[in-house]
């Protein structure tokens, strides 16, 4: 029921934030600590809308969001998480409202948040990726996994960079491929935030 519009961050495409009941800043083929004009220009914008819009982040949307108030970003000391990975829940928070203690989620990041923004809380973490939920005040969040992938999508990720998750886990292609399978908590992440934290019905 909701009206839903599609801005070009890349194109300069960045809509006056009173129009609008709430934000989601979706994922990127482009890297946050580039600092490319297009990208900075969106977190400026982020930083602006932050007082008076509820805003989710999702993977490079949750990096830019943490460098632009104030965190630091660069590659995942790790390196690259691709396939399906558990995340650790750390703090009780409207996001994960009806979920335990962890959750299963879809993944395909080189980059990662190294140092949250002042202020912020952690929300959630793994072994590989220990920033993968941010909490920035009251209305907004971001995530670091793909709420939105199926497993058709992360099957399509493993493949795309399976050199480099081969170069730090030989066998790691097979292996996630195998560990592949339906997940229905993604839709639950945005229904929290839309729901909970953006107060729309």
């Amino acid at each position: 029921g909701l009206c839903w519009r599609v801005a070009d961050a890349v194109a300069g495409d960045l809509p006056d934030p009173a129009g609008l009941s709430a934000v989601v800043v979706t994922g990127s083929s482009a890297h946050v600590h580039d600092r490319e004009p297009w990208s900075e220009a969106a977190g400026q914008w982020l930083v602006r809308a932050l007082p008076d819009l509820p805003i989710l982040g999702v993977c490079y949307g949750h990096q830019l969001l943490a460098q632009a108030l104030g965190g630091e970003v660069g590659p995942n000391p790790a390196g690259i998480e691709v396939g399906l990975h558990r995340v650790e829940i750390r703090e009780e928070d409207p996001l994960f409202a009806g979920f335990g203690r962890s959750l299963d989620t879809f993944h395909s990041h080189f980059d990662s948040v190294i140092t949250p923004p002042p202020g912020a809380r952690v929300l959630a973490g793994n072994a590989r990726t220990p920033v993968q939920a941010l909490a920035f005040g009251p209305r907004a969040r971001s995530v670091q996994f793909h709420p939105e992938f199926d497993a058709g999508v992360a099957a399509f990720c493993l493949r795309r960079h399976g050199p480099e998750l081969e170069a730090i886990e030989p066998g790691g292609v097979e292996a996630g491929l195998a560990a592949l399978r339906p997940l229905n908590d993604g839709i639950r992440i945005f229904t929290n935030f839309v729901r909970l934290i953006a107060g729309l019905r």
